[in-house]
């Protein structure tokens, strides 16, 4: 045993970053197809060829090899595949892409991605970009969130309401039983579409209620 002069390392990877990036989507329904918006600025090159890849679990895609028209800027993907099993768009890039270049790339709706049944929730973790540059390989970079998108259903349960007496042309009370997957805060609003039903003046009629249940 004893000490060891400084002795160089021969080899380092090379790891880059992206600074801030951020998803946003256009449309903000849950289990629908959107639009997204993502910003990356990257601190390092990144060049025709290589890969970025965005993990969106529990999104949903029909369309595996999506065309290049769906993603702009025009000309900034070579190819744009989505995997259903992995939940990944991997774009692969025909421009080069300088370190500290802010880049803010869209894929439309015409790319056939859904949002999560459950929608996003704000401070979600789980949407990340990677990339396989050369000059620095980046893994699983959290992507803030902009706009998070709520849900009142997921795989285990959706909203249902039910009727007595469940009769025709008569005033009935009605049960709404719901879910939310994100917080609600005191003064917002649930709104029911009734469509067909005869429009009464609620306020003058309704009786409201509401009972809270914790599921664990």
């Amino acid at each position: 045993s004893g000490p060891v002069e400084a002795t160089p390392v021969l080899e380092s990877p090379a790891v880059g970053a992206f600074f801030a990036p951020f998803i946003s989507f256009g449309i903000r329904k849950a289990d629908e197809g959107t639009n997204m918006t993502v910003s990356i600025t990257p601190s390092m090159e990144v060049m025709e060829g290589e890969q970025i890849v965005l993990a969106l679990p529990g999104f949903n895609g029909e369309i595996l090899t999506i065309d290049t028209s769906a993603i702009s800027p025009a000309g900034f993907a070579r190819s744009a595949t989505w995997n259903n099993v992995s939940n990944l768009l991997t774009l692969q890039l025909s421009v080069n892409i300088s370190g500290n270049e802010t880049n803010v790339v869209s894929i439309s709706s015409a790319a056939g991605i859904r949002l999560p049944l459950a929608g996003i929730r704000d401070g979600q973790q789980t949407l990340t970009v990677s990339t396989n540059a050369a000059a620095g390989r980046v893994d699983g970079y959290v992507m803030r969130i902009v706009q998070p998108v709520g849900s009142f259903s997921d795989a285990d349960s959706s909203p249902f309401i039910n009727y007595a007496p469940a009769k025709a042309d008569e005033i009935n009370a009605l049960t709404l039983a719901l879910t939310p997957k994100m917080r609600l805060a005191p003064g917002e609003a649930i709104t029911l579409s009734l469509p067909g039903f005869p429009p009464y003046a609620l306020a003058a009629l309704a009786d409201v209620t509401s009972t809270v249940t914790t599921v664990t």
